[in-house]
């Protein structure tokens, strides 16, 4: 089993479900967002267990796990997704034309896309201990890109390498009872959406699940064209 650190890693539900944004970064307190890598029973396992969310205002439509990385972690994730495939059959990522774009909405600008891949996962998982219960989307795609931040951006400072796993709609229900009030640094708040202590946080899990083949093929595409093509 491989762990590899990450920076960021989102559980986000369309808001007129009623479930918050679940967020981990890497700079906030307390936060360590990481994936363990393994191979098990014929498939590739990526999980993130017993990870501190914190319990965001949720403005948007998408059901949906995001994780972000340096370039420096995507190549060892790569180099773990590589090591643990145990097959020699590469199915490389699809090359897709996307335009983020197109459906922009808000303030916020988004950071110029410089490629986009997607491959199929098998199953897909993600709960809280707050009630919110993600299942896999019927023919579920990952999607992965290479971003770089706009001159606005506070948090993307860097080149980035982003992963979004398509989710149904959530089950559970969201009980914010549940979630544990916590004191932050004012540097942690989010000013725009005025944000104030104590905020809340609660505790989750993911899991996907990828054939070998996608695994190697996603692996050697990242360690040999995909982080430097810009």
């Amino acid at each position: 089993m491989k762990n590899v650190e990450i920076r960021k890693i989102q559980l986000l539900a369309d808001s007129r479900t009623n479930h918050p944004i679940y967020y981990c970064h890497s700079s906030d307190i307390g936060h360590s967002p990481h994936l363990l890598i393994s191979f098990e029973e014929g498939v590739v396992r990526l999980r993130a267990r017993n990870l501190c969310y914190k319990v965001k205002l949720n403005p948007q439509g998408k059901n949906r796990v995001d994780m972000y990385m340096s370039v420096e972690q995507a190549v060892n994730l790569a180099l773990a997704l590589v090591d643990v495939a145990d097959t020699s059959e590469e199915v490389e990522p699809l090359k897709i034309n996307f335009n983020p774009g197109a459906k922009a909405s808000g303030n916020m600008q988004l950071p110029q896309i410089h490629w986009t891949r997607s491959a199929r996962y098998i199953r897909a998982a993600a709960r809280t201990k707050t009630g919110t219960v993600f299942s896999a989307k019927a023919n579920g795609s990952i999607y992965i890109d290479l971003e770089t931040p706009d001159a606005t951006h506070i948090r993307m400072v860097e080149k980035e390498v982003h992963i979004g796993v398509d989710m149904a709609v959530p089950n559970g229900t969201h009980d914010i009872a549940k979630a544990v009030a916590v004191t932050v640094p004012d540097s942690e708040l989010q000013r725009g959406r005025n944000e104030k202590n104590p905020i809340m946080k609660t505790e989750g899990d993911f899991f996907l699940e990828i054939s070998g083949s996608i695994a190697l093929g996603l692996g050697r595409f990242l360690l040999t064209e995909g982080l430097y093509d810009i």
